[in-house]
């Protein structure tokens, strides 16, 4: 039985993917992850995990509209800006591979239930803010996978420190504007596990003497 607390690196970029471009997205807020995890062979384990969603996307467009000064005919540009961010929930499934000692892969499912959806507009200098429940409760269904690799902080291997690179891949969509949540995170963990140890001094006829 292993228990992993994780928590993402506060500021650490991520990278969304929109409508087929490439476009700038932060995990802005501390994101804290608990789970377990139940090895089911020496090198593969299945697992959970719970945690706090929080993302915010950006998006920038430049326009161009007449105006009409006396006789002239002048085109003025403005920047219109909308920054999102979305809080709610994360649960992952995964299953995770040990192919060398320390080192792991994994692979799951996440379903996201986004609770809250907050938009920021600024138009050149002027600013407006809104909230809006259009997706309260809404579900998001999308891909995590994952690396990483675990540095035992004791002689015994009961605690271990667990630093992760990953990324989700949206299967489903997020609302009709085809806003997929896709992104590139960067954790680290503290893992706890217990019984490890006592099977295998079974295993070696030790707690039979």
């Amino acid at each position: 039985m292993r228990v992993e607390n994780a928590t993402n690196f506060s500021g650490v970029s991520s990278l969304g993917l929109c409508c087929g471009q490439f476009t700038s997205a932060t995990s802005d807020r501390l994101t804290i992850t608990v789970g377990g995890e139940w090895p089911l062979t020496q090198f593969f384990m299945v697992g959970f995990r719970l945690g706090n969603a929080n993302y915010s996307d950006e998006f920038t467009a430049t326009n161009s509209a007449p105006l009409i000064i006396g006789d002239e005919v002048k085109d003025v540009t403005y920047t219109t800006q909308m920054v999102t961010d979305i809080r709610g929930l994360n649960l992952d499934f995964v299953a995770k591979l040990f192919p060398v000692a320390g080192l792991w892969v994994s692979a799951g499912i996440r379903t996201s239930i986004l609770v809250d959806r907050f938009a920021t507009i600024t138009v050149d200098s002027d600013v407006s803010a809104y909230r809006t429940s259009l997706n309260q409760g809404a579900t998001y269904i999308s891909g995590v996978g994952a690396i990483g690799y675990e540095i035992p902080l004791d002689s015994e291997g009961v605690f271990l420190l667990n630093p992760t690179i990953g990324a989700s891949i949206g299967l489903s969509d997020y609302n009709s504007l085809d806003w997929k949540i896709n992104t590139l995170s960067a954790q680290i963990g503290v893992v706890w596990q217990w019984g490890t140890k006592l099977i295998d001094e079974a295993d070696s006829g030790d707690q039979f003497r």
